[in-house]
């Protein structure tokens, strides 16, 4: 009886230090970065004929950006904080896009294809997730990372054109959309190679570019 009393407090102790480390990893200030940015890009989004609508994306986003900056700085990454960025990531680019498609805010054809490979990108990392042995732990790669900023950079030129239009400035709505669509054409080749990577990561296993074997 002792030592099942023993057992029993030890697999305790270890769901109780589990369930501290949880807490730990989602309070923290990176994580609360990337919820306050998302939330205003989420209210953002929704009111891009307005200055401060566009405002509130570009902030938001920018936050967004940065929280991982702030993670590495304060010593504060962790698994649960990559998949809190990540999450809300995915979740407030599709809301984004979303409205930029109701408001005809950029082309068909931008709208769908960010869309397109944002959702191979979740998809490839989820089984990636699911198969490796080390849960939560597949991270970004270096050209996903630079396809997302030429992304965004596309999708708040685009954004900003809308609301240039919509405030009666023709001119720098053009001068915008030529941005946006400079931005959109240059992150293709990086969104499509971190796309290839992710799929890789799907198939082999690994969560870095040096784990995924040659095709």
């Amino acid at each position: 009886m002792k030592v099942g009393r023993e057992l029993v407090s030890s697999s305790e102790a270890v769901n109780d230090d589990g369930i501290t480390t949880f807490i730990r990893d989602a309070l923290t200030i990176p994580n609360a970065m990337s919820l306050a940015g998302g939330k205003l890009t989420w209210d953002g989004a929704e009111n891009l004929e307005e200055v401060s609508g566009l405002a509130q994306v570009i902030i938001g986003r920018s936050i967004d950006v940065a929280d991982g900056a702030v993670a590495r700085a304060t010593g504060q990454t962790s698994n649960v904080g990559a998949a809190v960025d990540a999450i809300t990531d995915k979740v407030v680019t599709l809301k984004l896009l979303y409205e930029m498609l109701k408001k005809g805010a950029a082309p068909k054809s931008v709208i769908g294809t960010i869309a397109v490979l944002n959702t191979i990108n979740a998809a490839a990392t989820g089984i990636a997730n699911y198969r490796s042995k080390h849960k939560g732990e597949t991270r970004p790669t270096k050209s996903g990372k630079l396809g997302m900023a030429g992304e965004m950079l596309a999708l708040s030129a685009y954004a900003g054109a809308h609301t240039a239009e919509q405030n009666g400035k023709p001119r720098l709505a053009k001068t915008l959309r030529k941005i946006g669509r400079a931005a959109f054409i240059g992150s293709l080749p990086l969104a499509a190679h971190a796309s290839w990577t992710y799929i890789k990561r799907a198939i082999f296993g690994g969560n870095s570019d040096e784990d995924t074997p040659e095709a």
